[in-house]
C-alpha cells in the first residue's frame, strides 16, 4: 500500500514537470511578439536553456524512478548517477531562471500581458 501511494506521488510529480515544460515551451514561442531584438535574443536564450534543463530533470527523474522499480537494470546507470543528473539540471534551471535575466523590462511586461 505504501509503495502504491509513493508511485502515485511520483507520477503526480512527473505530470507536473511535464506540464511546466509545456508551459515553458509556450512562453518560448511567444518571444516573437517582443520588438526589441537584443532583449528577444537574450530572453530566448534563457528560455531555451530552461527548457533543456527542465527536460533533463524529467528524464533523469524518470530514470531514477525506473531504476527504483527495477524497470531498468542498475548495470547501465546507477541511482546515484541519475540523482546527480537531476541535481545538475536543477542547478542549471535555477541559474537560468535567476541570473540570466534581460536588462530592460518594458518589453517583458508586454510579453506577460499577452
Amino acid at each position: 500500500m505504501e509503495e502504491f501511494i509513493g508511485l502515485i506521488v511520483v507520477f503526480a510529480i512527473i505530470i507536473g514537470l511535464v506540464y511546466a515544460l509545456v508551459k515553458q515551451i509556450q512562453d518560448t514561442q511567444r518571444i516573437k511578439d517582443i520588438s526589441n531584438s537584443s532583449i528577444r535574443k537574450s530572453l530566448k536564450r534563457k528560455l531555451i536553456i530552461m527548457n533543456i534543463s527542465l527536460l533533463g530533470i524529467i528524464i533523469f527523474f524518470s530514470l531514477n524512478v525506473m531504476i527504483r522499480f527495477s524497470v531498468i537494470s542498475s548495470n547501465y546507470i546507477s541511482s546515484n548517477e541519475s540523482s546527480l543528473g537531476v541535481f545538475c539540471s536543477l542547478i542549471i534551471y535555477i541559474f537560468a531562471k535567476v541570473i540570466m535575466s534581460p536588462k530592460k523590462t518594458d518589453s517583458l511586461l508586454k510579453l506577460r500581458n499577452l
